[in-house]
Order: structure tokens, then sequence, then C-alpha cells
């Protein structure tokens, strides 16, 4: 198996779960965006994608412009190839607007295990 992971600070990268798929002979290919690295054009040689958190929001491309060709190559892996993805934080965030979600800064930041409240009721 081969695992292409998507960093975007050195300190956010799969941990554990990095170490159990070294352990299980998983090849793993890291992209550490924030150093400049780029994701290889060619995706189908990857069978899943991990997408890990980071310190930016999805929204901040001209401050991080790689972010725009992170969405196209999420989107080109998600849908076009129809590959399993695993999002973590902004990795989740990222998956979300590219298959059509909106995300928006919350009142309060999101950091860390928190409770989730379900409302049924819709936002205008």
């Amino acid at each position: 198996m081969n695992v292409i992971i998507l960093q975007h600070i050195k300190v956010e990268d799969p941990g554990f779960i990095k170490d159990l798929m070294i352990q299980d002979g998983i090849k793993l290919t890291t992209i550490e965006l924030d150093e400049g690295q780029k994701i290889p054009s060619d995706l189908s040689k990857f069978d899943a994608m991990f997408c890990m958190g980071g310190p930016m929001d999805t929204w901040m491309v001209k401050d991080f412009p790689w972010l725009v060709e992170e969405k196209n190559k999420i989107k080109q892996f998600v849908i076009d190839l129809k590959k399993p993805y695993l999002g973590f934080c902004l990795g989740c965030q990222l998956l979300g607007e590219v298959v059509g979600g909106k995300v928006v800064r919350s009142k309060n930041p999101e950091i860390g295990m928190l409770n989730i409240n379900f409302s049924s009721k819709k936002k205008k």
C-alpha cells in the first residue's frame, strides 16, 4: 500500500498512526507543503491520502498560495479517482470545501477535543 501525506507544518504529522503504518510496511510519501514541496502530478499511484492539520485556514490562499493546488489535488483524488481520504482538522475542512461545503470562521476557536452539540434548526 502506498499512502501520500499532505503536511502543513512539521509538528502536525500522523504521529502514532504513522508509526503503525510503517510497522505494517505501508509506503509513505510525505509532502511538506509549508516547505515548498509539490504534490505529485500523478496521484493514481497512491492508494490513500492523509491530509494533516495546520495553523492556517482554508480561505488563507493569499498567505498560503499552495492551498489552491492542494484543494485541486484533494478534489482530483477523492472525486475523480474515488480513493480513500482521511483529513485531520484542516485536512477535514479542506475536504468539506472541495466537495461543495463552506468553511467559515467560527465565533469561538475550535482547537483540540471539544463537545459537539447538534441542532435541528437551520441557520440562514
